[in-house]
């Protein structure tokens, strides 16, 4: 059985291992959020480990979902904040989101020697953790991606 840190820890080394078409370097974290001081004009990016569920699927068998979430964030530098609600500025990271789903979405990371499939992967911009007036206010973009890994026991 996976725990949810492994999972986090093999997605990050996924990750790095993997050449995107703008550069990214991941670190895991347990909490989703950031400080201002900690993001700058360069991608910053951080995997979380979520939560668990577990299903009964028949009288022996249990399914296990582990969900991780990937942040990344990112401060384009633009003076004006009007700027931050451009799709110009705010589609390259977007994009590299969908690329870094893409990759996630029906691979495997291997965990203690157990291959984990990702079966659906979710992008969002700011959805939870950034409101329009914080997002102009800090000139910070954030993008995240929920990736779901499945196993069966």
């Amino acid at each position: 059985m996976t725990d949810l840190a492994a999972i986090a820890d093999a997605v990050v080394t996924a990750l790095n291992a993997h050449e995107f078409s703008q550069a990214l370097t991941v670190a895991r974290r347990w909490y989703p959020t950031v400080a201002e001081e900690d993001i700058g004009s360069t991608l910053t990016a951080y995997v979380v480990g979520k939560n668990v569920e577990v299903e009964q699927i028949a009288d022996t068998t249990k399914q296990r979902r582990l969900h991780v979430e990937v942040s990344l964030w990112i401060r384009p530098g633009a003076t004006d904040p009007a700027a931050y609600v451009d799709p110009a500025t705010i589609d390259p990271y977007v994009l590299l989101g969908e690329e870094v789903a893409d990759f996630l979405l029906g691979g495997y990371v291997t965990v203690g020697g157990i291959d984990l499939y990702c079966t659906t992967t979710t992008l969002g911009v700011d959805d939870r953790i950034l409101s329009a007036d914080h997002l102009e206010g800090l000139r910070m973009v954030a993008v995240l991606i929920d990736a779901t890994y499945q196993e069966t026991l």
